[in-house]
């Protein structure tokens, strides 16, 4: 069941608070660094080392840049932005869910393992979660591999053959589309030979051009829908998490599915995603995109991975099914890994790709050049080019500029899976006693205490923004609600303003997490409130 949770702004209360035109707030540029890693390989794919910025040409949006900056990382030697230090690694591995038999299930987590062993090294962070309808932490950052092993064995352990509720969701589906490409076709049949069968045995037309015309059904559009939407949010929150961390960091994805949202993408990704002027926004791959983006807003590269491959061995409508599945996934894969410097790997040839894509972590040049920020969403292209036609290059292809409001969106959001660090505004909340409404639903008051001397003043006028946003029992992740509120300091004014407002919600509510955010100072703080299934009782944590 899906939450039923909305924040009813229009009773919100702002005590005692004078009306005031505000502040004047003008355009900002702010002049930033870009740093783009670059790996480049030679025609027979070897590394080549020893370059120097005179050996590279960096455009944006076409544009060629000067590079200010130049590193090159050399064995087991990667450098931090200013070359002073090795520079650590934050790596992140999000396992989806998946079931698959001991052939195909052993070499993803002994190629994972390999590939952990030879890149973390003392001083590095590695975090492993799960995601099965919501995101599980399974070990929090460590540079312990001891303690990563362990942390393997055990999703290891709940992944072998056989189905269980998450994965018999999938199964239902594969069954509904087996049952309506035979329903569709009267008289005949899918034969083990791989073709249609009629009742003489006789085969005809290979299923692909039937199954490419054959309507989705809304059941289970609505399903992969919903299902990829908490998926990506799960994934962009914990990317968002580790955004303010200096260290080389890495995305370790593997999925068991992960494609358009079909119909549903259009309005899915208004509830998630800032536009960042994509002209692709109302594409069917908005979500997909939205992953790369985010990760290219945070400096992360992202190699995903397919574990399953094909999840069924032999022939019949089950294995075209499957193949149907692979072919749908591979390629918005490959995309997210190019978009961002990765590379891509899927079934058994996990265990012998993921171990040499740890060499990326040891050989690569990083480059920077000067680029101007006007504090609004939009995506920027980024190719570099080596002056010596030779040589290949994988990088990133995008920068990603953030607002300010969006980036308060992504902490409010990632607050919702894990704490975030805590500002200098030192908000407090308090939760009153829920009110019943009917069939269980129920209103919840919400108080936000905020303390005026934390609140920066233009003229003795400010500005702030409350940030609403709530996840659900199955990690279903609620929009983000906003409401602004200008001041002017007074002599009645008291020490702490209170902002009160109200939640409805129902039993399948887990979370809310509220941020204030200071619209001249630009700080910020972050409170999480946990719900019971009844919502009678909160804690603050």
């Amino acid at each position: 069941m899906h939450p039923w949770t909305f924040v009813v702004l229009a009773v919100l209360a702002v005590t005692p608070l004078s009306a005031a035109e505000g502040p004047r707030m003008g355009e900002t540029i702010d002049v930033s660094i870009v740093n783009v890693d670059a790996i480049v390989t030679d025609k027979q794919g070897n590394r080549v080392r020893g370059l120097t910025r005179d050996d590279f040409e960096i455009f944006e949006n076409g544009k060629l840049q000067p590079i200010t900056n130049f590193t090159e990382a050399g064995a087991g030697q990667a450098p931090s932005p200013d070359g002073s230090r090795a520079q650590a690694r934050t790596i992140v591995v999000f396992i989806e869910h998946f079931r698959a038999p001991e052939f195909k299930r052993d070499p993803f987590f002994a190629g994972l393992r390999d590939y952990l062993h030879r890149t973390v090294r003392p001083g590095d962070s590695v975090k492993i979660v799960t995601f099965a309808r919501k995101l599980e932490t399974r070990l929090d950052f460590t540079d312990n591999l001891e303690a990563v092993d362990r942390a393997l064995d055990k999703i290891r352990e709940g992944t072998g053959p056989g189905v269980d509720e998450v994965t018999f969701e999938d199964h239902l589906l594969g069954q509904a589309f087996t049952s309506s490409i035979n329903a569709s076709q009267p008289g005949r049949r899918w034969g083990s030979g791989g073709g249609w069968m009629d009742n003489n045995g006789n085969y005809h037309a290979s299923i692909r051009n039937e199954i490419r015309y054959q309507s989705t059904d809304n059941a289970q559009a609505t399903f992969f829908a919903f299902r990829m939407r908490d998926k990506v949010s799960a994934i962009t929150s914990l990317m968002n998490s580790i955004a303010g961390s200096d260290t080389k960091k890495v995305f370790v994805m593997a999925v068991r599915r992960f494609g358009p949202s079909g119909m549903h993408a259009m309005s899915e990704i208004d509830d998630l995603a800032p536009s960042y002027g994509w002209s692709s926004r109302y594409r069917n791959d908005a979500l997909v995109d939205y992953v790369s983006k985010t990760a290219n807003a945070n400096g992360i590269t992202i190699y995903p991975l397919y574990p399953e491959g094909l999840g069924t061995e032999g022939h019949g409508l089950e294995a075209v099914f499957d193949y149907e599945v692979l072919n749908s996934q591979l390629p918005f894969l490959d995309e997210v890994a190019k978009q961002t410097g990765g590379k891509v790997a899927w079934g058994t040839d996990i265990e012998k790709d993921l171990p040499k894509m740890a060499e990326d972590l040891d050989a690569y040049y990083s480059l920077g050049y000067r680029a101007a920020n006007r504090n609004i969403d939009r995506a920027r292209s980024i190719v570099v080019k080596p002056k010596n036609r030779d040589y290949t290059i994988r990088s990133r292809r995008e920068y990603v500029e953030k607002s300010d409001q969006t980036r308060m969106r992504d902490r409010v959001i990632a607050n919702l899976f894990e704490p975030q660090s805590a500002s200098s505004m030192n908000i407090t909340v308090d939760v009153g006693k829920s009110r019943y409404v009917t069939n269980g639903h129920y209103t919840l008051p919400v108080t936000v205490y905020i303390p005026v001397a934390a609140l920066m003043t233009d003229g003795g006028r400010g500005e702030f923004s409350i940030f609403v946003g709530w996840s659900g029992t199955s990690g279903e992740i609620g929009q983000v609600t906003k409401q602004s509120q200008k001041f002017k300091l007074t002599s009645s004014t008291p020490e702490t303003f209170t902002y009160s407002f109200e939640v409805n919600a129902d039993t399948a509510t887990e979370r809310l997490s509220i941020g204030v955010f200071d619209e001249l100072s630009k700080d910020y703080g972050l409170r999480r409130v946990d719900l019971t299934k009844s919502g009678n009782v909160a804690r603050l944590r």
